[in-house]
Order: C-alpha cells, then structure tokens, then sequence
C-alpha cells in the first residue's frame, strides 16, 4: 500500500506542477504577448482535477478525508468502533460506485466520439485519469476498512 501512496503522491505532484507550468507559461504570453492559448486553459483545469484525485487517494488512506465525525468523537469504545466502521463502509460504497460510474462515462465517451472543446484530443483521456484516480480512491478505502476492521485509525 505504501508503493501505491507514494505512486499516487508523485502523480500529484507532477500534476500540479505542470498546472503551475502552464498558468506561468499563460500569463507570460498574455503579458508579453497580448496572446494567451486556450488549449492552455484547458490543461490547467484537466491538471488540477487529475492532481486532487490522485491526492485524494492520500488521505482516504490515512483516513485523512473530510467527515462528520461528531458521533465519532461523542463515544467511545466499542460504540465509536463500530460508528468508524460504519462511515468507513459508506465511504468505501460510494467510492466503488464512483468508479462503476466513472467506467461508464469512459465507455460512452469513447462510443460518441466527443473531443475536447480546444484542444481536439479524445475526451475519454481526461476522464480515463479520473477513473485511474478513483481508482487509486477505491484501493486505499479498502485498505482504510481493512485499518477499520482492525480497530486502528
């Protein structure tokens, strides 16, 4: 599990550094040239939401992401337990539907043939990174599960 954090850190990393690439990049050529790319824009956007996936995989590890865990924090003992494993539960459910329907989407778009507003590549590649990121998600919530069901946070 430590080889797939490490692996989606790097992924993450990259990405927001090529974001940060092509916004610098952007804003020179609109400065200097009174020109910006529009295909730039669009990278940016692609980049970041590819970053924030991959780094979501990070914290749903660690059992980092965001929760209502005012319940948690109000038990204790067997009883906050078994809350934990419960709210693990539902994030594992929902992040294994968000790939079932990230797959789809993958799918259908490949079918209809849809390119990218600027940059007139294939829109099943930015969605295939967002499957590969929740896909990434859903291993690291089941290895929070496997945590939950062992008692540890």
């Amino acid at each position: 599990m430590r080889l797939l954090e490490k692996i989606a850190g790097a992924i993450s990393i990259f990405f927001l550094g090529v974001a940060i690439l092509l916004v610098t990049f952007n804003v020179t050529a609109r400065y200097v040239f009174n020109y910006g790319e529009p295909w730039c824009e669009e990278a940016i956007r692609y980049s970041v939401v590819f970053a924030t996936f991959f780094g979501l995989s990070l914290a749903v590890a660690k059992n980092e992401s965001m929760k209502i865990d005012v319940l948690v924090q109000l038990t204790k003992g067997r009883l906050q337990r078994l809350i934990h494993l419960i709210g693990t539960l539902a994030e594992v459910t929902v992040l294994w539907l968000l790939l079932y329907f990230s797959y789809l989407l993958v799918a259908e778009t490949i079918e209809s043939g849809q390119i990218t507003p600027s940059a007139d590549y294939p829109m099943y590649i930015p969605y295939l990174f967002v499957t590969a990121g929740v896909f990434v998600c859903a291993l690291s919530s089941l290895y929070a599960l496997y945590n939950a069901i062992k008692g540890e946070k």
